[in-house]
């Protein structure tokens, strides 16, 4: 079980909303809307993660239909019997549109191209913010294609449940997106030393112990070591609002990991 264990400064952080956060300040070439066809470049901070993430227009159900009615199955991947996850990376732009589309983890050529057409051409989102104000924040979406006899289907990866087995250890371990460092960003971000806890003078390491699933997402978050229950509920809130993690591999297949992570709440 990979334990990572975050420095006193990231509470400390929190308290301080001065800090900026900014990751990069990169060119971001937007890639057209629709069939939009010219291309345009605009200068700005790029966040990995924001106090508001970036939202497809209508939420997740809608995302989902319209990948749904959008993905198109290659036919000689079909043929070839071709499955698996793709991973696209992507920016979001201040005025929600779609920029910087990349494989982050394929699988073929055929579905990782297909996976790209499809996120390329998604209509315009809800734009990410930060202090109430738009920025560009970069995105990772799983697109899993799968085959089905007699039909065909290539889906986004829902919340379905596998009930397979849960690793304690992996050849590759699961990833919070952009790795270690944009994990704590993220937490600095969104923890918030609970007033009374503060007034109390109550501190001390939580230990919170997840379920890294092997479509990324995160299930059957608790504590493994408590020190107050004021402190407990915070670090679960915030463990349970993580984005979708790179999940863990063994033997070249995506796995269901069990992962621990210490969050240490600091009165200075």
């Amino acid at each position: 079980m990979k334990v990572l264990f975050l420095s006193a400064l990231l509470v400390v952080l929190v308290l301080f909303p001065s800090v900026s956060f900014a990751q990069d300040s990169d060119e971001i070439v937007v890639t057209g809307l629709g069939h939009h066809s010219s291309d345009k470049k605009l200068i700005g901070d790029l966040f990995q993660v924001v106090e508001q993430q970036p939202e497809f227009v209508g939420g997740t159900k809608a995302m989902y239909k319209y990948l749904s009615e959008n993905l198109q199955y290659p036919e000689d991947a079909y043929y070839k019997n071709i499955q698996g996850k793709v991973y696209v990376n992507f920016v979001v732009t201040k005025t929600g549109e779609i920029a910087n589309a990349g494989i982050l983890l394929g699988v073929d050529s055929l579905l990782d191209a297909e996976a790209l057409r499809v996120v390329k051409g998604m209509p315009a989102w809800e734009p990410g913010k930060q202090r109430g104000e738009p920025q560009n924040v970069k995105m990772t979406l799983p697109i899993k294609f799968a085959i089905k006899q007699p039909e065909t289907t290539a889906e986004i990866s829902d919340t379905v449940v596998q009930d397979v087995e849960v690793f304690q250890q992996v050849e590759e371990p699961p990833m919070f997106p952009g790795g270690d460092k944009m994990l704590m960003n993220f937490l600095s971000l969104n923890i918030r030393y609970p007033h009374e806890a503060q007034e109390s003078r109550i501190q001390g390491r939580v230990y919170v112990k997840f379920v890294v699933r092997y479509d990324g997402t995160i299930t059957n978050v608790s504590i493994a070591k408590s020190v107050h229950p004021i402190l407990d509920a915070e670090a679960l809130r915030v463990v349970s609002a993580m984005p979708l993690w790179i999940p863990g591999r063994q033997r070249g297949k995506s796995v269901n990991v069990s992962y621990m992570l210490p969050i240490n709440f600091v009165m200075m």
